[in-house]
């Protein structure tokens, strides 16, 4: 299956939030400039974690989806990704629903819980990420079919 790419910010995507840093006020003082994200999330879990996410080149294609039962925040800091979204239909992914969406550096996403994601492929040579969560599963499932982004 192919699935053209979008850009993220010309994309109708259910589920999600985003923000981009660029288009934010910052706060600048003599050693530091501040920029705070209007993404408040509210999380079902006390516990939360963070990690970083750094992935290299590879060709667009997905084979795996993945749910969590809770949001789970990106913070695209480096180099431009491609992102496939769906939504889930009675346990499984419904790939009428897929989307795959580029994600430039400097944006901000949150991931509303139970919408199918799996990681990003780079779009550019490689791109570094923080991910924010609270502790949860994330549990994997293979596509029906390859989904290749063209």
């Amino acid at each position: 299956m192919e699935i053209r790419i979008q850009e993220l910010a010309e994309a109708k995507v259910s589920g999600i939030r985003y923000c981009r840093k660029d288009e934010l006020p910052s706060h600048k003082e003599a050693y530091f400039d501040w920029t705070a994200f209007p993404l408040i999330s509210t999380l079902d879990s006390t516990q939360v974690t963070c990690g970083f996410l750094k992935a290299w080149h590879c060709v667009p294609e997905f084979h795996m989806i993945e749910t969590h039962p809770d949001k789970e925040i990106f913070y695209f800091i480096k180099g431009t990704c491609l992102m496939l979204l769906c939504d889930m239909r009675d346990g499984a992914p419904d790939l009428d629903s897929a989307q795959i969406v580029r994600i430039r550096e400097g944006t901000c996403v949150e991931i509303e819980g139970n919408k199918a994601h799996f990681v990003a492929v780079p779009d550019s040579d490689y791109y570094e990420a923080l991910v924010v969560a609270p502790v949860q599963e994330g549990p994997r499932m293979e596509l029906p079919e390859p989904v290749l982004a063209v």
